[in-house]
């Protein structure tokens, strides 16, 4: 643990060259005559002192630089966060510290706009990975496999993983040829400049395939005081169908696991409330249609879930990997299928008009349906409960329960016309103090309804043919949420 702020660069201090403590020394005006120990002295106390006029950001920022000259191998050893659209085939360009000059081709530029040039070779074997599985014929130009330039911010302490992270002023060339970058992210600071969206830059189309010709890339940025580097992989690009059927293949949560979870989340309640169930919403909070693949994170503490499937092929066509009921994160590689409620939406005694179920206290669960009546000037809309059964996800029989006759087992069921007792609201963390933001929902949902476009989705029950869903108008959005359901999978 660091003992101050400032001791991974004094660390890194500790292992410059004399050369190096002069560069970094005369870069700031200061004194570069004397021993190395005086020179590492004279460095060390400009980092503690925060001498005055001295740029604190820039002389930790050059810091950094001359290290990770001096020291290549330590940014070699930096990994790049796995995107789970994108398969890494092979490393083409090792991570690479992005050491500018003032040297700028470009014209039109900002004099201080720095510029780095590199170089790498494609094998024979990449060479002919991505030839042979192209389509280049007329209108189409789709690579399965695509060299990819990731870019990311160095950080210290550093970290396992870096995520992308665009310079200020990003230009990248091939040759004469200009690279296609992400768009430019919204400014969320007047006055300040926008950054290009932290994503992958796909550069197939302009990397020679020769295995004895060089690509030589150009790239540009304005500097802002930090530091970044570089690298180039052969990815494989995977399609969402593929990301579905290996969430099935991993397998999910037990029911005895969720059952065991609900049984203790109610146990805990203050009984002072009475509580003995609770409702449970059987719509994705994304698609607003009745879930098909119920799933969450294994980091989220609540039970509600949302559709696996609608929730990938949102990040496919924007990735934020958020999960819709408590807005934290909720990567690929964490999502879980939740075999209880796999179970329940895939239960005989489920109408195709059923959208939520109420949970019982030792983990079964019951159909819940607002009954509608004619509304009079003196009446008011009354939800109640209509004859229904009891699941138990532990028996293979089931057991039907008459509602208005009195059976001592289903005694907690009619909590819904008591008015002494109450719902309590599980679908939430434990450490939650408010839900999502409605702004954060809306987004969410925003993007699911631009994300969905006609693919092949995944029933896990391989023995019967799937059925094709129709359109969808969200009910908050005002879109409309299209699923095209194809073939049948088979287990």
């Amino acid at each position: 643990m660091m003992t101050n702020r400032y001791e991974c660069y004094e660390n890194m201090l500790s292992k410059f060259r004399i050369k190096d403590l002069q560069t970094l020394l005369g870069a700031f005006g200061q004194n570069t005559l004397g021993r190395k120990p005086e020179l590492k002295d004279q460095a060390l106390e400009l980092l503690r002192t925060r001498s005055t006029g001295l740029n604190q950001a820039a002389y930790v920022a050059k810091i950094s630089e001359l290290y990770y000259l001096s020291s290549p191998e330590t940014v070699a050893q930096i990994k790049f966060k796995k995107l789970p659209f994108y398969e890494v085939i092979d490393e083409v360009l090792q991570p690479t510290f992005l050491a500018g000059t003032d040297k700028c081709t470009l014209q039109n530029v900002p004099r201080d706009m720095k510029e780095t040039q590199l170089k790498f070779f494609v094998s024979l074997e990449n060479v002919n990975l991505v030839a042979m599985n192209r389509d280049v014929s007329p209108g189409k130009n789709d690579y399965i496999y695509q060299f990819q330039i990731r870019i990311s911010q160095l950080v210290e302490p550093m970290t396992n993983e870096v995520t992308d992270f665009m310079p200020l002023g990003l230009q990248i060339r091939f040759g004469a040829k200009a690279c296609p970058l992400p768009p430019t992210a919204p400014n969320t600071r007047p006055g300040a400049e926008s950054r290009r969206s932290p994503r992958p830059i796909n550069c197939t189309q302009l990397v020679k395939l020769s295995p004895v010709t060089p690509n030589v890339i150009c790239i540009n940025w304005t500097p802002d005081g930090k530091n970044y580097v570089m690298s180039i992989y052969l990815v494989k690009r995977l399609t969402s169908e593929t990301l579905i059927q290996r969430l099935r293949d991993k397998g999910g949560r037990s029911s005895e696991q969720t059952k065991n979870y609900i049984i203790k989340k109610l146990a805990d309640v203050d009984p002072d409330l009475a509580t003995t169930s609770y409702r449970f919403s059987l719509v994705c909070p994304l698609g607003k249609i009745r879930m098909k693949m119920p799933a969450k994170s294994i980091h989220c503490d609540h039970l509600q879930c949302f559709d696996a499937c609608t929730y990938i092929l949102m990040n496919e066509k924007k990735p934020t990997w958020m999960c819709p009921t408590c807005n934290k994160p909720c990567l690929y590689d964490d999502i879980q299928i939740e075999n209880y409620f796999l179970n329940v939406v895939s239960s005989p005694n489920l109408k195709d008009s059923s959208k939520e179920i109420e949970i019982l206290a030792d983990g079964t669960w019951i159909v819940y349906e607002e009954k509608k009546e004619t509304k009079t000037a003196n009446s008011t809309p009354d939800a109640k409960l209509k004859p229904i059964d009891s699941v138990d996800l532990d028996s293979d029989e089931e057991k039907s329960f008459d509602m208005n006759v009195e059976h001592p087992e289903t005694e907690t069921v009619k909590h819904q016309e008591n008015e002494n007792l109450s719902f309590v609201d599980l679908t939430l963390s434990d450490n939650e103090e408010e839900p999502p933001k409605e702004k954060d929902k809306q987004e969410n949902e925003a993007q699911a309804a631009n994300a969905i476009q006609p693919v092949t989705v995944v029933d896990l029950k391989p023995q019967d043919q799937v059925q094709r869903q129709q359109a969808v108008t969200s009910s908050e959005q005002g879109v409309v949420i299209e699923i095209d359901i194809q073939d049948k999978i088979n287990s």
